[in-house]
């Protein structure tokens, strides 16, 4: 298995012809898989040879096309028998039959088997690789279908997976169709079966039933603390879990003046509270920026209020993927697309902690939108009095304190 990485495409292509003739080597690859080399689409090559020769090579289309995979890639009139562009061949990888994965193993092969070879698709570092998969390991989870197939073995992991001196970047989960790869996954590690969208199969939507994705995303809540304490980081994968339509269990959703609260916190802190103000997460963490010290007020709760994407079309396709699609328990025109937020879970917080149902809690409260600002004041930096776009939950009168 040849490896080419670090593409140049040159612009002059009569000089790379010339040049090519003398001392370089060249790689001969049939279109449309050397336009894809060249758009830095591909970056392996399968040869039925091996070479010890590590470093620059030239690219050299072949004289025929392959006309049926040029039109799945919406390829046209690729250029033949000419010299295109220059690769850096980094790596050989030689295999035999014993060492082909079949595309069934995901299923049963051991956890860091399964997470080595999703690695694949990052990059080459050790310490990256060894960092992240010994923090996920053991937390892959199955479900399986109503016939008995499995249709999901993966974890829930923040995008950037944690150590100790630095966050790395987190690899993709990925849904396959007939064991191709298709669609990546975003906070979620692991393997999907899905249904393919488009003819050309490179673009699918997982085929999971609501129930058992809540019950996976629950599970998941329970076994992210094992291996990571990072507030922040429990809340970014509290919003995957929440979208999932899992319950967010211990896992910190939402920051306030005496630090970060896991669901069952924010119901116990805040049932006598008449009104609390909430705020975007990534706004309150703008604003504390240009201070050296600030405190939040007492009733004032930074909590992510975007709905997280999980699921994202390949790389031809520009659609956007819902999914997965979550009918809420409670519809209410204040209330469209919270229940697929953080901020829906700590809205539900209150409603348990005041023992009301959420329709009346929203009909008493407040919401910024593109066309009202509410402005409140959340705290102070450096002594300065703050005010931000906030959202205003208020406990309605009638029912008392409980």
């Amino acid at each position: 298995m040849t490896m080419i990485k670090s593409i140049t495409i040159l612009s002059l292509l009569e000089e790379v012809s010339k040049e090519a003739t003398t001392e370089a080597r060249a790689l001969s690859i049939k279109n449309p898989w050397l336009e894809l080399i060249l758009s830095g689409k591909k970056d392996i090559e399968v040869r039925t040879w091996t070479t010890k020769y590590r470093g620059s090579v030239w690219l050299h289309a072949g004289k025929n096309v392959d006309k049926s995979q040029s039109s799945r890639w919406d390829f046209k009139d690729l250029p033949t028998g000419a010299y295109l562009g220059r690769a850096n061949l980094v790596d050989v990888i030689e295999f035999d039959k014993k060492s082909i994965i079949k595309s069934s193993d995901w299923i049963d092969i051991e956890d860091e088997e399964l997470l080595k070879t999703i690695w694949i698709f990052v990059d080459n570092d050790d310490n990256k690789k060894g960092t992240t998969i010994k923090a996920l390991n053991g937390n892959l989870r199955s479900i399986r279908d109503s016939s008995g197939d499995v249709v999901l073995r993966a974890c829930i992991s923040p995008r950037r997976v944690f150590s100790k001196e630095k966050y790395y970047p987190s690899f993709e989960g990925t849904v396959t169709v007939g064991g191709f790869r298709t669609s990546s996954l975003s906070g979620i590690i692991g393997i999907l079966t899905g249904n393919a969208i488009r003819a050309s199969r490179d673009s699918a939507v997982p085929i999971i039933n609501k129930n058992d994705l809540a019950k996976w995303s629950s599970e998941q809540a329970e076994l992210i603390p094992k291996f990571l304490s990072d507030p922040e980081k429990q809340a970014e994968c509290a919003e995957i879990i929440n979208l999932c339509g899992g319950k967010t269990g211990n896992l910190a959703i939402a920051c306030s003046s005496s630090g970060w609260l896991n669901y069952q916190q924010i119901a116990e802190c805040y049932g006598s509270a008449e009104e609390v103000i909430l705020i975007q997460d990534a706004a309150y963490s703008n604003k504390k920026k240009n201070f050296k010290e600030f405190k939040l007020k007492d009733n004032v709760i930074a909590v992510a209020m975007e709905i997280p994407g999980i699921l994202e079309p390949s790389r031809m396709s520009r659609r956007i993927l819902d999914w997965p699609e979550m009918l809420c328990d409670h519809v209410h025109p204040k209330m469209e697309f919270h229940c697929m937020k953080l901020v829906g879970v700590v809205i539900d917080a209150f409603s348990r902690s005041w023992s009301l149902p959420m329709s009346s809690v929203l009909e008493n409260s407040e919401f910024s939108d593109e066309n009202t600002e509410i402005i409140r004041e959340i705290g102070e930096g450096d002594g300065e009095l703050v005010s931000l776009t906030s959202d205003v939950i208020r406990k309605p009168k009638a029912a008392g304190i409980c």
